[in-house]
């Protein structure tokens, strides 16, 4: 073998050479991404279209609880763990989940929301969201030390029926002991 690892005991060249060149054809051939080529995509803003409770009914019926307009656009239900008392070193906290749904121009509706679950309610929880088609997109504690054991779950999703999005919240919430009612 060489000085310079060129080449491995049976006269091949080395892996190390051989990634080397590798990294380097690209760039010799001329073929290494340009900046203009990688420019981000210019999205167009696209808003909310305004709407009352009363166009929210389906999704207030199929959660078992009235919702509350906010800015014009924003349908928001709340889910307080009245089932639990959550302490943190002594402190007794407020725990809740909350969902809000605002509808597009294009029909569809997104929804985004947060669940509290307890540790056990975790696992059935994140595996109906998923079952319904909703993205979980964080899952997190607040405080470092919670009795029981806690975890709030992030998630969002968009369909063209909201009951849909509230049929798969209401699932998510079935697998916790959430109060179905207000």
């Amino acid at each position: 073998m060489s000085a310079r690892g060129a080449e491995d005991g049976r006269g091949n060249p080395s892996r190390r050479r051989l990634l080397a060149v590798a990294a380097t054809v690209p760039v010799l051939v001329g073929s290494a991404p340009r900046a203009a080529a990688v420019e981000p995509a210019r999205r167009q803003t696209v808003m909310p279209v305004p709407t009352v409770e009363a166009d929210w009914g389906e999704v207030a019926e199929v959660l078992g609880r009235p919702g509350t307009m906010a800015d014009g656009s924003v349908y928001r239900v709340r889910f307080t763990r009245q089932d639990l008392p959550v302490t943190t070193y002594g402190v007794r906290l407020f725990v809740g989940s909350y969902a809000a749904f605002t509808r597009y121009g294009d029909g569809r509706t997104l929804l985004m929301g947060s669940l509290s679950v307890t540790e056990a309610e975790l696992q059935p929880a994140v595996d109906a969201l998923h079952e319904g088609g909703l993205d979980v997109t964080a899952v997190h504690k607040h405080l470092l030390a919670h009795e029981p054991a806690m975890w709030w779950v992030h998630f969002h999703g968009h369909a063209l029926a909201p009951s849909a999005l509230a049929r798969t919240l209401r699932a998510a919430l079935d697998a916790t002991d959430t109060t179905p009612a207000a």
